[in-house]
């Protein structure tokens, strides 16, 4: 299966130890900047703080909507001695005026409860949001559907080798999604199954988007 199909553009995002350059000469004259014109619209700034900040971390952002946001990490809170909680929350969701925070339950192939912590989120509505978290997990607005495409012993739908795991997603729709991760992991999704495909690299690729 080709990378790039004809109306698709995909970019790969890859950790790169080394690069070239090529040596910066100066234009002749110097730019002429236009700078934007002034505006009277009053903006009000206000900073959301989810967990504990020392602890907590937020990996992924996906924007549906100004009334549906998903935010994803790992988000601590504290009992009243001052203790950790576990599991932590894997998800914050803004809902145009407050925001929650989620755990986000699955199973593994073992049958055992696993609360994720997301390293990517996408999504298309409020029932069709996805989460990278070693394999990928649709979430339908009620339940979390796993797809374990990530090797660890036990698991006999892996289709990734050993050491490759899923930490972002990107798709035009639930039946053409894209996903990258550790060791130059990429799957692409066709609505029915997962597909591995061949990226030349083992470096890390740390994003993809497209258009």
């Amino acid at each position: 299966m080709k990378l790039f199909g004809k109306m698709i553009v995909i970019y790969f995002i890859v950790l790169i130890s080394s690069y070239g350059c090529k040596k910066y000469k100066p234009p002749t004259k110097p730019p002429v900047i236009n700078l934007p014109d002034t505006t009277s619209h009053d903006f009000t700034w206000q900073i959301n703080v989810l967990g504990d900040g020392n602890a907590s971390r937020l990996r992924d952002v996906c924007i549906i909507n100004e009334n549906d946001v998903w935010a994803v990490g790992e988000i601590y809170l504290k009992d009243s001695t001052g203790q950790f909680i576990y599991p932590p929350f894997g998800a914050a969701h803004w809902n145009g005026s407050t925001w929650e925070l989620k755990r986000l339950k699955t199973r593994a192939p073992q049958n055992y409860e696993l609360y994720l912590s997301p390293l990517g989120v996408f999504g298309f509505n409020p029932e069709d949001i996805w989460f990278a978290h070693g394999g990928i997990h649709h979430f339908n607005g009620q339940n979390i559907k796993s797809y374990w495409v990530n090797w660890f012993p036990g698991n006999e739908n892996a289709i990734l080798d050993s050491g490759q795991s899923i930490n972002k997603i990107w798709g035009q729709s639930s039946s053409n999604l894209w996903a990258v991760g550790w060791h130059g992991a990429i799957i692409h999704y066709n609505g029915t199954s997962w597909q591995k495909l061949e990226s030349g690299t083992d470096l890390d690729i740390q994003d993809i988007w497209g258009g």
